[in-house]
């Protein structure tokens, strides 16, 4: 097999490795340099093959809830060592050079499949559901906090984790957002989200926009990362689905073309025996004969776990700013491993215990019946 893939931020680099480590031909085109900007995971969620990923930092992160509460996650949450992660995994030939995604063939790369992993840079636009990140860096912090309500405003939180060099990072996040104010200086981030993927600019005040909502792709060719869909309505892109979804794309990629050397073997016989064959009468009946193999985000739980994530979200835009805190807080009340799985793509049965047990361990019945409201009419 030979595989291109347009863009190596971290759901290209870690395809085009996967596809190098079993024997396919492989090339990657991305004319900017390997990201600069801080990425994290937790590391339980990341496939057998990235569990020793050079890091900067490796911490187990808290959340404080607004009236002071300390929530321990209990969870090793890595920020990566982006220099020695891309030189690990580039084991492939990269061309660093501009490709109009949405034109170019197969055949103009020299391959059999061309993976569409350029993030959403592109697609970010007014009216798209986002966080806003702010960021800056302190010295004399001792504590990695995924999540620090104690602020002034309840629609923020803090973002705080250690780099190597002994400064923290430190964001100042939008909790969601359809309207960033006017004026701020925007840096769209695709390879973000507190979830597993903070992003740092390294511009001190500059702001990142995180997309949460991802849109449908519509391009000729195979989409991974952002353009799939990983993206959590929560935290934002996932970079611990790209990784562990890497093998099960390859997978499907291997079935979906046996399957379709099958087919064309079935039906070329099929044909001759009926002395008639042709090109289009060959593809025409392929199509009908079975569907072929599905992408791991193409599965009924995937997509359905997709929906119910964007309802929750439609629902949170529709809360008054306080309320939308609290439901925040309640996901990191909830058991450890519903929390985790509610927090993770794919897992259709979490998101609706957990939406039900954070319904339930509201504390204010106003909340309650708002939250009941916002999900009624959203």
């Amino acid at each position: 097999m030979k595989l291109a893939v347009i863009g190596l931020g971290p759901a290209g680099l870690a395809i085009a490795h996967r596809a190098s480590v079993r024997g396919w031909q492989v090339a990657g085109w991305d004319p900017q340099p390997p990201p600069t900007h801080v990425l994290s995971v937790f590391a339980d969620e990341l496939p057998h093959w990235a569990a020793s990923l050079p890091e900067q930092s490796v911490s187990s992160p808290v959340v404080y809830t607004h009236d002071r509460q300390r929530i321990c996650l209990n969870r090793d949450y890595l920020v990566l060592d982006n220099p020695r992660v891309w030189k690990a995994l580039t084991t492939f030939p990269v061309h660093r050079e501009a490709v109009d995604a949405d034109s170019v063939t197969a055949e103009d790369l020299g391959a059999d499949i061309v993976i569409d992993a350029r993030g959403t840079r592109d697609l970010f636009s007014s009216g798209t559901p986002v966080q806003v990140a702010t960021d800056s860096y302190q010295r004399g912090q001792h504590e990695t906090v995924f999540m620090d309500f104690r602020t002034d405003e309840p629609d923020h939180f803090l973002y705080t984790v250690p780099l190597a060099n002994g400064d923290y990072l430190q964001q100042d996040t939008i909790l969601a957002t359809r309207t960033p104010s006017k004026g701020r200086r925007g840096n769209n981030c695709s390879s973000s989200g507190n979830n597993d993927g903070a992003c740092g600019n390294g511009r001190t005040g500059t702001d990142v926009f995180i997309p949460l909502a991802p849109r449908a792709y519509t391009g000729p060719h195979v989409p991974y990362g952002s353009r799939a869909g990983f993206i959590n309505p929560f935290t934002g892109y996932s970079i611990a689905t790209s990784f562990r979804f890497a093998d099960p794309t390859l997978d499907a990629l291997e079935a979906r073309s046996h399957h379709q050397q099958r087919s064309e073997t079935r039906i070329l016989d099929r044909f001759a025996r009926l002395g008639k064959t042709t090109a289009s009468s060959v593809r025409g009946d392929q199509e009908a004969v079975s569907p072929s193999p599905l992408f791991p985000w193409q599965t009924r739980r995937f997509r359905a776990d997709e929906a119910l994530s964007q309802r929750c979200l439609t629902c949170l835009l529709a809360l008054p700013l306080e309320t939308r805190r609290n439901v925040i807080e309640s996901v990191f009340t909830l058991s450890p491993d519903l929390a985790r799985n509610f927090l993770i793509l794919g897992h259709p049965s979490a998101t609706l215990k957990g939406m039900a047990r954070i319904w339930i361990g509201l504390r204010d019945s106003t909340d309650k019946a708002k939250l009941v409201r916002a999900f009624a009419t959203s």
